[in-house]
């Protein structure tokens, strides 16, 4: 509740990344065993962060398990259409104050590396140079980066967001760490 209380504070706004809940499919759906919530409670849960919250969004991209099992239909019920939900990927213009940025958001970008966290958003930065933030999720860790684009002087930030999920028994036998 402490981030939500944030996005409260005068001129300050929220965007989503992706996966509202976890919506299992094929083999993990036995996973549902493993958790707190049933698929009902998450769905119950999503309606009250998107619409409940107060939570100012600007948009909500939609995450793999958004998708699964025509999760973007009931997520689209819930949503009622007040807010821009965008299929993977977001591109947005900012305006405040006479200026402007670009922002291209998506549930993941192309490209991993075990080494650099943000590989996937730092190279859509090097590569489409578009925008000026390039923000992802879906892989459960974290990371930014600032890098000046040398040919053009733009500077570019790259984030990849963590989000709230906690490791499960897949992630603590395959030895991935646990971020905060």
């Amino acid at each position: 509740t402490s981030h939500i209380e944030i996005t409260k504070q005068p001129g300050i706004y929220a965007a989503c990344v992706g996966d509202k809940t976890n919506n299992w499919v094929g083999n993990l759906v036995r996973l549902y065993a493993d958790q707190h919530t049933t698929a009902s409670d998450a769905r119950r849960l999503a309606g009250w962060y998107l619409k409940d919250a107060g939570i100012p969004w600007l948009f909500h991209v939609l995450g793999n398990h958004d998708l699964w099992n025509r999760g973007d239909a009931i997520l689209s019920l819930i949503n009622d259409n007040t807010y821009y939900f965008a299929d993977w990927d977001a591109r947005v213009k900012l305006c405040a104050s006479g200026q402007s940025w670009r922002v291209h958001c998506a549930h993941d970008f192309k490209g991993t590396s075990i080494w650099n966290r943000t590989h996937g958003p730092l190279r859509a930065a090097m590569l489409s140079g578009e925008a000026d933030l390039y923000v992802c999720g879906h892989r459960h860790t974290f990371g930014t980066q600032t890098i000046e684009i040398e040919e053009t002087g733009r500077v570019k930030h790259v984030v990849r967001t963590r989000g709230y999920k906690m490791h499960d028994h897949y992630a603590v036998v395959n030895g991935f760490t646990q971020g905060k």
